[in-house]
């Protein structure tokens, strides 16, 4: 249970100052974060059911999809959650911010062994932000400190503190010192 609060708090910090009940309330996009969080909890602690009846409550009320299963680490920011698609075998490191359309997921069974795992699913370092539209697919790995540009599509392994783009996603340029600031801003 302190590791659930922990991550709430670390979540909720990422949006603009206000508090837990007036976010779960009024803001959407906290709302897809803190369902996804209870589905997680709950998935963890071998709860039967009740992680897929809040999983498609999500998709109910927010029009995204988060899988129960998919690991997601503090920080976790939406900045739209219209559209969103994480499946369930992601994994993401700390403060990934995600916008609307984004969809991380298997690419037709494809597998490969990462750090002594099979993978089939993207894994995200720390401080990873996907703009609108972009789409992970299969078992790559997008390591700390990256970009991905609206409409890309990632389908191989991405270095570290870099910004990428285009149809399949490639490096446009190198992560500046406040890249990173400017999107993670709070959204009005």
């Amino acid at each position: 249970m302190k590791d659930f609060i922990y991550l709430v708090k670390s979540d909720l910090n990422r949006y603009e100052k206000a508090t837990l009940f007036s976010f779960i309330l009024f803001d959407t996009n906290f709302l897809t974060v803190f369902l996804y969080r209870i589905s997680h909890f709950f998935y963890k602690k071998g709860v039967p059911l009740l992680p897929k009846i809040i999983m498609n409550l999500n998709k109910v009320l927010n029009s995204a999809e988060i899988n129960y299963a998919s690991i997601i680490g503090e920080g976790f920011r939406i900045n739209h959650s219209i559209g969103i698609v994480i499946g369930s075998g992601v994994r993401a490191g700390k403060n990934l911010t995600v916008n609307q359309g984004v969809t991380l997921g298997g690419n037709f069974n494809k597998i490969r062994k990462l750090d002594e795992k099979i993978i089939s699913q993207p894994y995200l370092g720390d401080n990873v932000a996907l703009s609108a539209g972009c789409k992970i697919l299969g078992p790559v790995y997008i390591q700390n400190n990256v970009i991905v540009g609206a409409n890309s599509v990632v389908i191989k392994d991405i270095e570290e503190n870099i910004v990428v783009a285009g149809i399949p996603a490639r490096k446009i340029r190198v992560i500046e010192r406040n890249d990173h600031e400017r999107t993670n801003q709070v959204s009005s």
